[in-house]
């Protein structure tokens, strides 16, 4: 099975963070995850990925628990999620 996961990527001022890195990490262990860009995951897509002009990201994936970081071009942290469905 598989998930479509996303988000809006945003700074702690609330601004929409356009061109940022989203790095996708299988839960606790920092491995790369796949990611695609089709529900039957067969068309692979780059991980990590980067927002468009209004801060939106998605990815389809396998089923399972995900870390996702949100940085800049800068490496600044914006923020970490964890278990992402």
């Amino acid at each position: 099975m598989a998930d479509k996961i996303g988000g809006v990527a945003i700074d702690f001022s609330g601004n929409v963070l356009e061109g940022a890195s989203v790095e996708v990490t299988d839960n606790g262990t920092g491995t790369l995850s796949s990611l695609y860009s089709d529900i039957g995951l067969t068309n692979a897509i780059a991980n990590p990925l980067t927002t468009n002009g209004r801060g939106k990201w998605s990815a389809f994936a396998a089923t399972g628990i995900y870390d996702v970081r949100v940085y800049t071009d800068v490496d600044e942290d914006i923020d970490t999620y964890v278990s992402v469905p």
